[in-house]
């Protein structure tokens, strides 16, 4: 899947768990890092990135959009818990530049809820009594509840699924989907330990995004593209 982007990126969010471990996956594949930015300011590099990697609080939001119009860089949002202004924001951005939502970074997630999806169609015709609930767990650090992803694998679920919050443990996360009746129940489940994987897929996406045209996108779009899967 790996796909890099050819320019340099900048990474917002920086000093965070997911910032430094995107910065340290751009060490290992070679992508230099020209801007940077956390609680403490803006490190502006003398290039313009080809995309910024946005992994900082919601509230940056607005300085982020402003630097992407300025310089022409993609945007790859990887925020969760979003200002109320930030679907305004990215349309007008998206306006100018390729603009992603990914609400998870990681590869599998997008293959668990590809799978979720199917089980869920073949249940509903086989099985009457089909029940459909998320199971979210974050430690307790985690800000909203429940989570983007967890939204995500309820979508793609018959209408009614139940999405039960969890806030507890070690990092990363924990995803369950369970599909159940009298008698028995149908599990899948993702758990991510640290966030070296979706470093990498970000860098993926990033490359994705950088050959793309102005729009919105989403990282089940790219994802899709880059296995050569049906979208």
């Amino acid at each position: 899947m790996s796909r890099t982007p050819d320019l340099p990126v900048a990474v917002v969010g920086a000093t965070g768990r997911l910032g430094r471990a995107v910065v340290a996956a751009c060490e290992r594949a070679g992508v230099p890092v020209v801007t940077t930015a956390n609680s403490t300011g803006w490190t502006v590099g003398d290039r313009a990135p080809g995309v910024v990697i946005d992994a900082a609080r919601p509230a940056a939001l607005d300085a982020v959009a402003d630097y992407c119009a300025r310089t022409g860089a993609a945007l790859l949002s990887c925020v969760s818990g979003r200002p109320p202004n930030a679907e305004q924001t990215f349309a007008v951005l998206a306006q100018r530049v390729p603009v992603m939502i990914a609400a998870n970074l990681s590869p599998l997630h997008w293959v668990q809820a590809r799978a979720a999806q199917l089980a869920a169609r073949l249940a509903v015709a086989l099985v009457p009594d089909a029940e459909f609930t998320v199971l979210d767990r974050h430690p307790t650090t985690k800000l909203d509840a429940p989570s983007a992803t967890a939204k995500n694998l309820a979508a793609v679920l018959p209408d009614g699924a139940a999405v039960l919050a969890q806030r507890y443990g070690m990092p990363v996360s924990d995803h369950r989907v369970v599909i159940s009746s009298a008698g028995e129940s149908w599990e899948l489940s993702h758990r991510v330990r640290d966030l070296c994987g979706p470093a990498v897929a970000a860098l993926s996406l990033a490359g994705w995004l950088e050959r793309s045209a102005p729009g919105r996108y989403t990282a089940a779009e790219a994802f899709a593209e880059l296995a050569g899967a049906p979208g």
